[in-house]
């Protein structure tokens, strides 16, 4: 029993801290993202190569999310964000691995942050959220647009930001177009 418990810690820790990496010399490649949602009916993997021009996330008011935001640079991960509306709108419940809860300079906004360490780089760093909860959203039937904002930079400053449009309404939870 006691090796099955810290197997399973072991597996749950591993991800969350990313393997250690040496910094290179010079790094051109960009770093890469994936955000996972899961619930009322999606299961959607979100990356860098999604089609954030023409496609939005419709979340259904009031339902439960299960997300994983994880960021990944093979030369380590210097910094890693996600922006979104203030707890009001999108209340996050849950681990959060070595995110911080940051200072967006707006209170209409959350900002979670990951730092990395040149003294023990990372090649990734993870979120999980066990319950996203969607709050908020127009109840008059009206579509507003709000913003996830994801970035990741690496120890060379290449960076990658997307915005996703976000619409919290009664529909059901999809990939729409964006209109």
């Amino acid at each position: 029993m006691p090796f099955k418990f810290h197997f399973l810690i072991i597996l749950i820790v591993l991800p969350i801290l990313g393997c250690r990496t040496t910094i290179p010399p010079r790094d051109s490649v960009l770093p890469t993202f994936v955000f996972k949602i899961q619930g009322d009916g999606l299961n959607e993997n979100i990356t860098q190569d999604f089609d954030f021009d023409n496609s939005a996330l419709n979340l259904r008011r009031g339902q439960r999310y299960r997300v994983v935001y994880t960021g990944a640079d093979s030369g380590g991960l210097k910094e890693m964000t996600w922006r979104l509306p203030y707890s009001n709108i999108v209340g996050l419940g849950g681990q959060r691995g070595n995110f911080l809860y940051a200072n967006s300079g707006d209170p209409y906004v959350n900002l979670y942050r990951y730092n990395g360490f040149t003294e023990d780089p990372r090649t990734g760093a993870s979120m999980t959220v066990q319950a996203m909860v969607t709050h908020g959203g127009p109840l008059d039937g009206v579509v507003e647009n709000y913003e996830f904002v994801f970035r990741v930079v690496d120890f060379h400053d290449n960076s990658i930001e997307k915005t996703l449009i976000v619409r919290i309404t009664n529909a059901p939870t999809a990939i729409v177009p964006r209109d």
